[in-house]
């Protein structure tokens, strides 16, 4: 059997290490328990380690060694025979071919040259009858325990570092010579000349032998036999037992008794009822109680590549990379809803990811409690997320959680200390890697989406930024209304709830289209001056209006401003009426329709938007208040709130009139308190005195549009 067919060491999903088995399963039929495969692996490694390599003597190496030796004894006893005339000769001149000087020296004239030889001959039987082989050998060899040496008269096996190799020989051989009294070098030197590697290493029978090796290795532990309980309901699946199981389900699909039709699909059509369920549910939820946001599909897709990335991550670590369920960032949802949109939507979008992976990802329940529970915290957090810095405290706060969660779970089951310590890392490292999730797709929706969140928000309220700058510089006027303006919508937003912050920054940038033309604006013309727009015709008047909203929506979407904001400039006056220039209309033709010299719309769409109007509205008439007593000023918020509801201007902000009547009393309160401040300024500079031209102009007027 190969390991490529071994089954996988983690186990089928429907055994998961350290959950409850729900049933009793039954053995039918009798199988072997296989081992794990690293287990295996070990073992067949471990026998290998005493597989000897396989080498075959070659008897004429030897007979060559011997004939070495024999004709350098008869060259020696031949030129010592000569004597005097042993100093020429061809036979010297070979002699001396073969060895060195000082060996030569010991062969010719010692006087111990025929004991030096018979050392020599014995030396080399010695060496050949153990096995003489060459470096290259040596090192190849040297990879397995010991060697097999097979000749005609059977086979022995010796260690392998027992076998002669040259350097070997040259420390024996001045050995021998040191203890016999001879010439070391000589010695050396006639053993190496005359030894020749004898020995042959076997590729096919070495091969065959680390595969009967291999084969003996048993591939399992035990049999289970036909109706023995493998494990019983509600008992908590161990390695052991999980390894008996995995062999349990191998060996039912080798025989073809694997799991039935029925028995293959009703998981999977389970698990597709219990995606169809959970996602109708979501869907019926956003149908009843979010419908704008499905007819919107950019807010949907978003939602959908919040909900697809985290889901689609966490599918990759729990399934290709096998780690818990509980690093699964689900609080990345959490955190990623409830910027873009709200807690609600948020809290909704998190549970079903938490029932998918819990349920039909087989999570289970302390998935459910422990990252449901986290999700939830998440989302309470969230709102008070104004810096990057405030993750370290969601961090915190979330891992706290998850640990006392872990903990309860844990006294509840008995004291399992050992889940707890399981999932410990797992939840501790969930919200880090929720919140480098976050941080990783947060810009990145931002911009693709062009929506903002609380801290893109944050970034656009710097009046430091390059066109709330400009307008400061070019229409000083203007800029001062629209900080008034995002003041009074931001106070307003927090009386009912709505994004203040979102309000704020829509006002601040809602008359950024007048830095074309300031001075055509009366607000930026120089006190005691008359407008330049006095001058022109009305129906230029209207055309220098509505230029100004087109040009403020150009300059945000240069500014790569987020939807939300462009959509407040565009609809920050809705279908209002350009009052001064209609009066100047109707001086010349009484009959000129006031739909003429209405703003092009749209109505406001959100909230913040509508207070933004309101705001706009209000600050401008009450700036011609003579005596902006605290009466008069809550008079004429009334009665900006009121045009707006009888010309429908805020029918599509989705405002209550629980919620215009909070807004009211905000814009009341502060517009008496700045009123009063600026009272108390004239009065402390004697030589001011309120324009009398002002005086009753417009005490209690409607809305005017500038």
């Amino acid at each position: 059997m190969s390991l490529a067919s071994w089954p996988a060491p983690t186990g089928p999903a429907e055994y998961p290490l350290g959950e409850v088995q729900p049933t009793t399963v039954i053995a039918d039929m009798d199988f072997p328990v296989l081992k794990d495969v690293q287990e295996l692996e070990r073992e067949r490694e471990r026998r290998l380690e005493t597989v000897p390599a396989v080498v075959v003597r070659e008897d004429s190496s030897s007979v060559s060694a011997y004939r070495k030796l024999r004709w350098i004894r008869d060259q020696v006893e031949t030129l010592r025979a000569r004597g005097g005339d042993a100093t020429t000769g061809a036979d010297r001149s070979e002699l001396v071919l073969t060895f060195s000087q000082s060996t030569l020296l010991s062969l010719l004239l010692g006087p111990r040259t025929d004991e030096l030889l018979s050392q020599a001959e014995l030396l080399l039987q010695e060496v050949m009858q153990r096995g003489y082989v060459d470096m290259d050998l040596a090192e190849e060899l040297a990879a397995y325990p010991s060697v097999r040496i097979t000749d005609l008269l059977g086979s022995v096996t010796i260690p392998s570092d027992q076998l002669m190799t040259p350097d070997r020989v040259g420390e024996l051989a001045r050995s021998r010579a040191v203890q016999a009294g001879l010439p070391a070098g000589a010695l050396a030197d006639i053993v190496l000349h005359c030894a020749e590697p004898n020995l042959r290493l076997e590729q096919g029978d070495t091969k065959a032998l680390r595969e009967e090796a291999v084969a003996s290795v048993e591939p399992h532990t035990r049999i289970v036999r036909r109706g023995e309980k493998i494990i019983g309901a509600h008992e908590v699946i161990t390695p052991e037992v999980q390894r008996v199981l995995q062999s349990y389900v191998y060996w039912r699909g080798q025989r073809g008794l694997g799991i039935r039709f029925w028995d293959r699909t009703a998981p999977l059509l389970g698990d597709l009822v219990l995606v169809f369920v959970l996602v109708g549910a979501f869907v019926t939820y956003l149908w009843i109680h979010r419908r704008p946001l499905l007819e919107r599909p950019v807010d949907f897709w978003l939602l959908l590549v919040i909900l697809g990335s985290v889901l689609l991550l966490g599918g990759g670590l729990v399934r290709f990379l096998g780690l818990p369920h509980l690093l699964v960032p689900i609080s990345a949802i959490a955190i990623l809803m409830t910027l873009f949109f709200d807690a609600r939507l948020a809290i909704a979008t998190s549970l079903l990811a938490v029932f998918l992976i819990g349920l039909v990802a087989d999570g289970g329940m302390p998935f459910v409690a422990v990252i449901g529970i986290g999700a939830v915290v998440a989302v309470l957090l969230t709102p008070s997320l104004r810096r990057r810095t405030h993750f370290y405290r969601i961090l915190g706060v979330i891992s706290g959680v998850h640990l006392a969660l872990l903990a309860g779970m844990s006294l509840a089951d008995a004291g399992q200390f050992g889940f707890f310590l399981r999932g410990a890392v797992a939840s501790m490292a969930n919200p880090l890697l929720a919140t480098a999730v976050v941080l990783l797709l947060l810009p990145i929706s931002e911009s693709v989406f062009h929506r903002s969140t609380d801290l893109s928000l944050l970034e656009l309220a710097d009046l430091n930024r390059p066109a709330l700058r400009r307008l400061m510089l070019v229409a000083p006027g203007t800029y001062h209304h629209s900080l008034m303006v995002g003041t009074l919508a931001e106070s307003s937003a927090n009386a009912i709830g709505a994004n203040p912050l979102l309000a704020r920054v829509i006002g601040y940038y809602h008359d950024i289209g007048k830095v074309g033309k300031p001075d055509l604006f009366r607000e930026n013309v120089q006190l005691g001056r008359k407008a330049p727009r006095d001058r022109l015709a009305p129906s230029m008047s209207r055309l220098i209006l509505e230029r100004h909203v087109r040009e403020g929506v150009q300059l945000g979407q240069a500014e790569r401003l987020p939807r939300e904001v462009i959509q407040g400039i565009r609809e920050h006056h809705g279908f209002g009426l350009m009052k001064e220039a209609f009066d100047r209309a109707c001086l010349a033709d009484p009959k000129t329709p006031p739909a003429q010299y209405c703003y092009p719309g749209p109505r406001p769409t959100s909230r913040e938007a509508a207070l933004v109007l309101l705001a706009n509205q209000v600050d401008e008439v009450s700036r011609e208040l003579a005596d902006p007593t605290p009466s008069r000023i809550k008079r004429l918020v009334h009665d900006v709130v009121q045009e707006n509801l009888d010309n429908a201007n805020l029918d599509e902000s989705g405002l209550t009139l629980s919620d215009l009547a909070q807004a009211r009393a905000a814009f009341v309160s502060l517009l008496t308190a700045a009123h009063r401040a600026r009272a108390q300024s004239r009065r402390d500079r004697p030589e001011s005195r309120p324009d009398p031209g002002l005086e009753g102009s417009r005490s209690l007027g409607g809305p005017r549009a500038v």
